[in-house]
């Protein structure tokens, strides 16, 4: 089945495996940009496949430092922040997908998604989480188990090098969240039990926007009763 007619760009037929070809190439092997775009728009994802066509119309990404891509996130229009956070996952040798770019694109637009295991979720995550937080300030995410939530940290902390403008902070039961620095786009990482907990006991959050990880867990599979209870030592 033909996807995308021959206009200038390579036709992608899919075949009875499921798999995407353009000329006999695998969609596996189509690494640039502009071979992205082409998925994207075999895939019905118009957006994602014109955000690829900017990426590759921007040459001079890769020789930018992290303060020049700070400040097109910071002060840039939607595709500079675009551009800049494909080139900051490419600094740390991730070339986003079509796919990813596409889950980007939903979650901005606030819909929902489900994606198997091993699509690169929490990359979608993070650079969603990067570009939310400059138009809303404050982004908070739960996921619902604590290894989970150290894997977001560690992929914004190697994304998110010093010089990007962009603060990350790690919840804790218990404690009291930070509150963000003057004009600082502030992510907010926690367990959702912790963050629950936390409320409870009234250290309240900073208001901003939420993106629940693991959603059918937390929301279906979870616990939803939380009980704070006082008792006698030992």
């Amino acid at each position: 089945m033909v996807h995308y007619g021959d206009d200038g760009m390579s036709t992608w037929v899919r075949g009875e495996d499921g798999k995407l070809t353009a000329n006999g190439v695998l969609s596996s092997d189509a690494g640039g940009p502009v071979d992205q775009a082409k998925l994207a728009m075999a895939m019905g994802r118009p957006e994602a496949a014109r955000w690829f066509l900017n990426i590759e119309s921007r040459p001079m990404l890769g020789k930018m430092s992290p303060e020049q891509l700070g400040d097109m996130l910071l002060h840039g229009n939607a595709d500079d922040q675009i551009a800049a956070v494909h080139q900051l996952f490419k600094n740390i040798g991730i070339q986003l997908r079509f796919t990813q770019l596409a889950a980007i694109d939903s979650l901005l637009r606030n819909a929902h998604l489900n994606q198997r295991t091993g699509e690169g979720k929490s990359f979608e995550v993070v650079a969603y989480a990067i570009l939310q937080a400059t138009k809303d300030g404050i982004v908070h995410i739960h996921s619902t188990r604590s290894n989970l939530v150290s894997d977001l940290e560690k992929t914004f902390k190697e994304v998110l090098s010093p010089g990007i403008g962009i603060d990350v902070v790690r919840g804790a039961q218990g404690t009291k969240a930070p509150v963000p620095k003057d004009g600082v786009p502030t992510i907010y990482l926690s367990v959702k039990s912790d963050s629950i907990f936390s409320d409870m006991r009234f250290n309240f959050m900073p208001h901003g926007k939420l993106l629940i990880d693991e959603m059918d867990e937390a929301l279906i599979y979870d616990s939803r009763d939380f009980i704070i209870s006082t008792g006698p030592p030992g």
